[in-house]
């Protein structure tokens, strides 16, 4: 085989390694979403206020607090993928991060336990940050590097759909519960179940990435010692513009993948004044278009470029982010829904553009550790402070439409960076990798 020849799995083989990596995420982000999805339910519970604002807030900034050291994840669990493998490393991160959820189901309240409560609440936050910020970056790695260049698209598009199908998954749960539990029973004890469902189906994700093999072009990489025995001091020291261009990238859809998808249950019910069930049924709805959309919007990235079909994402969410807040504050249910879900469409088409953009932009001996310092970046700067951000506005502003102006100013950043970066619509990895490998000579 030769040096720029890519190594390709089977079909079937590519499907199997797609669908174990994607149901990891959405393990994943099941977990992540959970409490997000619960937080105008716990927040009471945790963080007692006379303000229930000020209550989400605080509840808010305990989510916050867990984006702050996804970087730190990103550091631990990047260079480990990088060095040893994509598939034990991903088999560890969510291992952590199901015992880390199902921990927040069996924590004292505020009335139980006293500040105890929340510093333990911010504790177990903590350790999903860390947990999850070795996740994506390794996912989009492991399916980038198993698919053809001509359809790599298509295949991480389905990222995007465990994405969203493991924040549908939390919706579904929390809607579930608000059907059955009255809402007294649900702030006793009902709140507890969906993250103590966390740990059989972590298990199951366990299983599911153990029996998988590791990716072709990190073998060949290690075949032909291209691996690097620093990958975080190169991928710092090589990559240094590409990071900073994924930060940008990932601004726009960042944000707006956190207002429309994890804060929207919390802003409807809260800010709008829908009840619980209708606040997490509008959108479970508008998730399930998002999943449902992804794998489409992402062969698209694949016939006509990433740089065309994120643009239009990005564009449309600067057009339509303020009317559509604007709509979902002043509408009924149905309103709310069909302007939540326009916007959760306009989200996946800047998701499914910017993975593969991102996954073709490193080489494989440095590709896990510095597209996660990118992803989790962004997350940190952008995503985890947007619904504390998004209430901080509404609280200091008194309009219920401010925390569109936000996600309008981090689409516009995105929409710069954009320009400055080339296409990468049917690029061979192996090529990356041969440009960047180094002199025998030099570390290996």
């Amino acid at each position: 085989m030769s040096a720029l020849e890519e190594r390709t799995a089977s079909p079937t083989e590519l499907r199997k390694v797609t669908l174990a990596a994607s149901l990891g995420t959405a393990v994943e982000y099941y977990d992540f979403a959970v409490y997000a999805f619960m937080a105008s339910i716990i927040a009471p519970l945790f963080f007692p206020t006379e303000d229930p604002l000020v209550s989400l807030l605080l509840t808010f900034g305990a989510f916050a607090s867990s984006y702050l050291v996804r970087p730190l994840g990103a550091v631990i669990f990047g260079p480990l993928g990088d060095k040893h493998g994509r598939r034990n490393v991903l088999s560890i991160v969510i291992l952590i991060m199901s015992a880390a959820t199902a921990m927040i189901g069996f924590l004292p309240t505020y009335a139980q336990a006293g500040v105890l409560a929340p510093v333990l609440l911010t504790l177990a936050r903590l350790v999903q940050g860390v947990s999850i910020g070795g996740e994506f970056g390794g996912a989009a790695a492991y399916i980038g590097e198993f698919a053809p260049a001509r359809t790599r698209a298509g295949y991480l598009g389905w990222l995007s759909v465990a994405l969203g199908g493991g924040f549908f998954l939390g919706a579904l749960a929390a809607a579930a519960l608000t059907a059955v539990v009255s809402e007294d029973a649900l702030s006793e004890w009902g709140w507890r179940i969906p993250f103590w469902l966390a740990l059989p189906i972590g298990v199951v994700g366990v299983i599911i990435r153990r029996n998988l093999s590791d990716t072709p072009d990190f073998e060949a990489a290690a075949g032909s010692r291209d691996l690097t025995r620093t990958p975080l001091l190169s991928s710092l020291r090589k990559n240094y513009v590409g990071i900073l261009l994924s930060i940008g990238l990932l601004a726009g859809m960042t944000v707006s993948t956190y207002l429309f998808v994890i804060y929207a249950p919390s802003y409807l019910r809260t800010v709008v004044g829908f009840s619980s069930g209708d606040s997490l049924r509008i959108t479970a709805v508008a998730i399930a278009v998002y999943c449902v959309a992804a794998p489409f919007l992402a062969r698209l990235c694949d016939r006509v470029g990433r740089k065309p079909v994120l643009i239009a994402g990005l564009i449309g969410l600067v057009i339509l982010t303020y009317p559509g807040f604007a709509i979902i504050s002043t509408s009924g249910p149905v309103g709310a829904g069909a302007a939540l879900t326009v916007l959760t469409v306009l989200t996946v088409t800047t998701s499914v553009s910017v993975i593969p953009l991102l996954v073709e932009l490193f080489a494989t001996s440095t590709r896990y550790t510095s597209l996660g310092l990118g992803w989790n970046i962004a997350a940190a700067a952008f995503g985890g402070a947007a619904p504390l951000i998004a209430t901080s506005l509404i609280k200091v502003s008194d309009s219920v439409t401010a925390p569109a102006f936000y996600g309008i100013g981090c689409c516009i950043l995105s929409l710069i960076t954009v320009t400055m970066v080339k296409e990468t619509s049917g690029i061979s990895l192996r090529s990356i990798d041969v440009a960047e490998a180094p002199p025998r000579s030099r570390e290996t």
